[in-house]
C-alpha cells in the first residue's frame, strides 16, 4: 500500500456559539410559548384518545345489540330465500349503524314493508326489531 493514496485528515474547525443577546423577558416569553405548546399538544392527545375510546365503546355496545339478532337470522338464512334477500339489505345497514357511519337509513315503502314482514315471521327479540325500525325508515 502506498502512503500517497491516503487522504490527509481534515483540519479542525473551531466554532464559537454566538452569545445570547436576548433580554430576560424574551427568554421567559419563549419558554412560556414552548410550555404552552407542550401543554396544548398533551391536551389534544388526551382529547383524541378519549374520543377514540368512546367510539370503540359505543361501537361494541351497538354490535352487542345486534349480535343475537344476526346470529338468529344466520341460522335460518340457508333455508329461506326471502330472508336471504332481506339479510342482504339489512346487513350493510346494521354494519354501518354499528360503526357509527349512519344514524338512520331511508328506504322506499315497499322495501320497508317487505323487510319487516319477513322479519316478523322469525322468532327474534322484539326490542331489536324496534331498534331496527328506528334505524330503517320509510320515505
Amino acid at each position: 500500500m502506498d502512503s500517497y493514496d491516503i487522504r490527509p485528515p481534515d483540519s479542525v474547525k473551531n466554532e464559537q456559539l454566538l452569545t445570547d443577546t436576548r433580554s430576560n423577558f424574551d427568554k421567559q416569553l419563549e419558554e412560556a410559548l414552548q410550555l404552552s405548546l407542550q401543554e396544548s399538544e398533551t391536551q389534544c392527545n388526551q382529547f383524541e384518545e378519549s374520543i377514540k375510546k368512546d367510539y370503540i365503546i359505543q361501537t361494541i355496545e351497538r354490535k352487542e345489540q345486534f349480535r343475537e339478532f344476526l346470529f338468529c337470522i344466520n341460522r335460518v338464512l340457508r333455508f329461506d330465500k326471502n330472508l336471504k334477500e332481506v339479510y342482504e339489505i339489512i346487513d350493510p345497514i346494521i354494519e354501518a349503524y354499528c360503526n357509527k357511519f349512519i344514524q338512520n337509513y331511508t328506504v322506499d315503502e315497499f322495501t320497508y314493508e317487505r323487510i319487516f314482514q319477513v322479519l316478523g315471521t322469525i322468532r327474534i327479540n322484539k326490542k331489536t326489531i324496534e331498534l331496527l325500525q328506528t334505524i330503517i325508515t320509510k320515505i
